[in-house]
């Protein structure tokens, strides 16, 4: 297989997901944009190649409630790359807002569709060419706020988000298989779900711009009022880094996209210097 670094991301066209393609071609990774907009893929990949003329940037239109369409495109990037070496989901939408019971239940199925069986078509799709990639696997999928408190009123989307943490969870629980399941996966593979804060992107900009959205708006802005804001370049560098470290210690479990990827990176290393990580009280 080849050593080439590919990333394959949906909800690629704008949003987090396109600053986290930004932020893996500027370290030279070969990315895959997908999303259902046809013409605001080829957009972001324009604008993607204007401040990187030499990447590699494919896009794939499609729906990540369609499992085949997913997967022939996830299958055509990493025929085309050599190889697979992570995925991000960032695909996600949030337009049953306010309290169950006053939502359309068709839409609130929709956002739980998008954000949740989107990201497990995903994992599934890509999972046989994470498995075996040389340098180990990476799957990175964005938890809104509504994963834990903070988001209220995000109805669907909430629901999803905490779906999307239990199954980061489980599947890294996967990779211990009992011996009576017969032959476990073969490389390592990273799970992580990353807390993007609030970001004025993609999901918010739909609250802060639509009518139905900023009808609750009071809610939603005291995460802002607890200082949970934070720009959009942030978590995606954290996406980035999470993508090429695949750092054992956070598989499965919820990471601050708040934080530098270099200080996260620090305070693992501490971690793993014996008695310079423990933290206790010696007489």
């Amino acid at each position: 297989m080849s050593s080439k670094r590919a990333v394959f991301i949906t909800g690629g066209s704008h949003g987090l997901g396109l600053f986290t393609a930004r932020a893996l071609v500027a370290q030279g990774t070969a990315v895959a944009l997908f999303a259902r907009d046809k013409d605001r893929l080829d957009q972001a990949r324009i604008d993607l190649l204007e401040d990187e003329p030499l990447a590699d940037i494919e896009v794939f239109s499609g729906d990540v409630c369609d499992y085949e369409s997913l997967d022939q495109s996830v299958q055509r990037f990493a025929e085309s790359q050599g190889g697979l070496e992570a995925v991000v989901h960032a695909a996600g939408q949030m337009r049953a807002i306010g309290p169950l019971s006053q939502v359309d239940p068709t839409v609130w199925r929709a956002d739980i569709e998008t954000s949740l069986i989107g990201g497990g078509h995903l994992i599934k799709a890509a999972l046989p060419w994470l498995e075996k990639s040389p340098k180990g696997g990476s799957v990175v999928v964005f938890v809104g706020s509504g994963h834990n408190q903070g988001l209220g009123f995000g109805s669907g989307y909430s629901a999803a988000q905490a779906g999307l943490v239990r199954l980061m969870e489980n599947l890294a629980l996967e990779r211990v298989w009992p011996k009576s399941a017969g032959k476990g996966p073969e490389g390592f593979v990273g799970y992580y779900a990353l807390f993007p804060a609030v970001t004025p992107t993609g999901v918010m900009d739909y609250v802060l711009r639509e009518s139905e959205g900023r009808k609750w708006l009071p809610r939603f802005t005291e995460m802002f009022g607890e200082g949970k804001e934070v720009e959009p370049h942030v978590p995606a560098a954290m996406a980035a880094w999470l993508c090429l470290k695949k750092p054992v210690e956070l598989s499965g479990r919820v990471v601050s996209g708040m934080l530098d990827p270099d200080l996260t990176e620090m305070r693992l290393g501490i971690l793993g210097e014996g008695e310079k990580g423990q933290l206790r009280l010696k007489f």
